[in-house]
């Protein structure tokens, strides 16, 4: 049987204690340097009151980055690791900023106008992906770091989100409604040539993200007969050899590869918003063999921040408010 190697890195704010809680499981052969960026709600009941952190892997010591009254959330690190784009409602409407990886040297470069989400950084650091919903659709932007100046790279009448750049800057990966459900596409990066990689009736497709080679695209799907839950799959470029890397009853989403591209990050709901970090080829080769990943009852975790001695039980906690929507920086 194999053995999937698996680490659980964090779970999110707990009412009770007041205290931000983290995990791993031991598993050497898993990277153990570099950092992670996510949003991280607070138990106050609002949903939108979130704040950015970035957890250090190697020393386990978790950094909050933002401090604001209203809600950050949506991180990206920007290629060479010095900056973070995300999303806030600082001014009481999204908008897009940027900071320094610290936290330090807040901007914003794309004001509010109509609701904008999921900002993501070009290969070279000169321009951001964004999402822009007004007049009843959603449309894939780009803004120019340095100047502001904003294009439009979809117009259509759809809901089109969540887009990303390929490693070499020529491609772009997205979210969108436009063939009568929730699927992948992927378009040149001026917005021109736009092909369709995944066709599932039965299921619904988002998160798209690339690994850092190219060679393959990681994503959410969801199936929409009763009981499905969302999980983790990874494919070509062109759409073919799909394979899937997680299968749980919960709601595993929002993947990031991390950067040598051999380990995936996710998030998911087991009682409360947890990170986890797998081995993709692993996981593969696991879900290939018919062999459940991830089952609720099949690890046993260690906290490093010693609360509760065990997981699997079920201490009267919550999870973060709203979505961690994590990022890897090396």
């Amino acid at each position: 049987m194999l053995k999937l190697s698996l680490r659980l890195i964090l779970i999110g704010y707990c009412s009770v204690v007041g205290s931000i809680l983290f995990a791993l499981l031991i598993a050497p052969d898993l990277p153990s340097d570099g950092r992670i960026v996510f949003s991280l709600g607070h138990d106050n009941g609002r949903i939108d009151n979130r704040d950015i952190y970035a957890l250090d892997i190697q020393r386990i010591i978790l950094h909050r980055l933002t401090y604001t009254e209203n809600g950050d959330f949506q991180p990206d690190v920007s290629p060479d690791g010095r900056s973070i784009s995300f999303v806030s409602t600082r001014n009481n409407v999204p908008e897009v900023f940027v900071m320094r990886s610290n936290g330090r040297d807040v901007r914003r470069i794309v004001e509010g106008r109509g609701d904008i989400a999921h900002p993501s950084w070009s290969p070279d650091g000169v321009s951001i992906l964004f999402q822009q919903t007004w007049d009843g659709s959603t449309e894939i932007m780009q803004v120019d770091v340095a100047s502001g100046e904003v294009q439009a790279l979809t117009d259509t009448t759809y809901f089109n989100s969540e887009a990303a750049y390929s490693p070499d800057g020529e491609r772009i990966v997205f979210h969108s409604n436009r063939s009568g459900r929730g699927e992948i596409f992927i378009m040149d990066a001026d917005g021109e040539n736009v092909q369709q990689l995944t066709f599932a009736s039965d299921f619904w497709s988002r998160n798209p993200v690339w690994s850092p080679d190219g060679a393959q695209i990681a994503f959410s799907s969801y199936a929409t007969e009763a009981g499905g839950s969302w999980d983790i799959y990874v494919m070509n470029p062109d759409g073919s050899n799909l394979r899937r890397v997680s299968d749980s009853l919960q709601h595993d989403e929002n993947p990031a590869w991390s950067p040598d591209g051999n380990h995936l990050l996710f998030e998911s709901p087991r009682g409360m918003r947890w990170l986890f970090e797998v081995t993709v080829d692993e996981a593969i080769q696991q879900s290939e063999a018919g062999q459940p990943i991830l089952a609720a009852d099949a690890y046993t975790y260690r906290l490093l921040y010693p609360l509760f001695a065990d997981v699997t039980d079920t201490p009267p906690i919550r999870g973060s408010v709203g979505h961690l929507y994590p990022d890897w920086a090396e």
